[in-house]
């Protein structure tokens, strides 16, 4: 093996042997290291057609199913400090408490309404727009003493809203996320009673306030109370949807469902944040290689992934040095797609001279003391030539700097007597 030798002139003192310990580490565990290879299968399963439909898919639905964690959640936490009934998407799940429903029916007014919910039943609420509630609908509301007296004190009259009014939903964002308005969370905080029951009779005061006289289909009087409009919480639903909602509540009581509910989502962010990571793992390898003049811009591979448009400003113009002059041309268009090749020639015109030129001096020096590394040198003689080499460059670009800053304000300056003249 043919010997190299390495002339070294450094003045010997306890700052820069530290710095030389110090490279002497870093270039052992860089040469020293077997670097991961590209795999281009991966890369090339990545870019088919499949393959993207699937992750768009996942992307869709981690964040379709960790919105609605967030929401479930946040309605829970909510309904708990405040005492109120959980709401998620305007809807309220509640369990029936009492008897004074158990009637299959009630009647009102000489019409007959159904009814018919038994002790435990698990019932949906729908948050509505008051303004459309009539006579037999089946409505949740706090039963709040100071709703008594404020009925007292203000004028009212009974209205008819007519029976083929159709029911009209209304979700307030608030309620959307799992929050209740105020009224209602002020009367659940001082224990006001939660209460289903059917309307019978509908009011309305001066102030044009709603007012609702409720029953229990097995009750056989009217409440004593009147509930203002604000204390509605919602209107029963029946539908499918609601039934839906029924499951999801009783799924999300149990501790499985409510660890699913947590653990789904943090498995899929987690295996979308491994895939990325793992493309952005290849693709970095390979803007590596590219650094390193291993692969060229122009590798089918490099094209297809778009190496060049993730590069960092720096780089591209490290890449563009490397360019032979038929290539450059077509390096500018797979480096800048933003319609900004002029303004990056001009840059590049300047940067090759002042700031590309000692990026190249280092890729030589690491190249040479790579081979230095294959020949079997010691650490330390390659750490030695290493910093020499190293702080020679670095003093070559503060000058670069230097001249560069003077050149800048030359121009400035220049472009200031212009003005002055003018």
């Amino acid at each position: 093996m043919a010997s190299t030798v390495v002339n070294v002139k450094l003045i010997e003192d306890n700052s820069i042997e530290k710095v030389i310990s110090r490279n002497s580490k870093k270039l052992s565990r860089k040469y020293g290291r077997r670097r991961s290879e590209v795999n281009e299968d991966f890369l090339d399963a990545e870019n088919s057609p499949i393959v993207k439909i699937l992750s768009l898919l996942l992307t869709l639905v981690t964040i379709v199913i960790t919105g609605v964690s967030v929401i479930l959640c946040m309605g829970t936490i909510v309904s708990s400090i405040n005492h109120t009934p959980a709401m998620f998407f305007g809807y309220s799940m509640m369990q029936v408490a009492t008897g004074s429903m158990t009637a299959n029916s009630i009647t009102i007014d000489g019409v007959e309404y159904e009814s018919g919910f038994q002790i435990g039943d698990k019932i949906v609420i729908r948050a509505v727009d008051t303004k459309t509630l009539k006579i037999g609908d089946k409505i949740a509301f706090y039963a709040y003493s100071q709703n008594y007296v404020q009925y007292h004190n203000v004028s009212k009259e009974e209205i008819s809203v007519p029976a083929d009014t159709q029911t009209s939903y209304k979700t307030t964002f608030g309620q959307f996320f799992g929050f209740h308005t105020s009224q209602i969370t002020n009367a659940a905080k001082n224990n006001g009673m939660l209460t289903f029951h059917h309307i019978t009779n509908v009011y309305k005061d001066e102030n044009g306030k709603l007012w609702f006289k409720t029953q229990g289909s097995a009750n056989a009087n009217k409440d004593t109370w009147f509930i203002s409009e604000e204390m509605v919480v919602g209107i029963y639903s029946g539908s499918k949807f609601g039934l839906f909602l029924v499951k999801v509540n009783q799924m999300m009581s149990s501790t499985l469902g409510f660890i699913l509910i947590l653990l789904v989502p943090i498995f899929l962010l987690v295996l979308n944040l491994v895939h990325s990571f793992a493309r952005d793992l290849q693709l970095s390898l390979i803007e590596l290689d590219i650094v390193e003049e291993k692969r060229k811009l122009t590798d089918p591979i490099c094209i297809k992934n778009k190496i060049g448009y993730r590069m960092d400003t720096k780089t591209k113009y490290k890449v563009l040095c490397q360019a032979n002059d038929d290539e450059k041309l077509y390096y500018i268009s797979l480096l800048w797609h933003d319609g900004t090749a002029p303004n990056a020639i001009k840059k590049y015109v300047i940067r090759k001279r002042y700031i590309l030129a000692p990026n190249k001096q280092l890729l030589d020096l690491n190249r040479e003391c790579e081979k230095m590394y294959n020949e079997g040198k010691s650490m330390s003689a390659i750490s030695k030539y290493y910093t020499q080499r190293k702080t020679q460059i670095q003093e070559k670009v503060k000058e670069n700097e230097i001249r560069m800053k003077n050149m800048q304000k030359r121009i400035l300056k220049a472009k200031g007597e212009k003005s002055t003249n003018v």
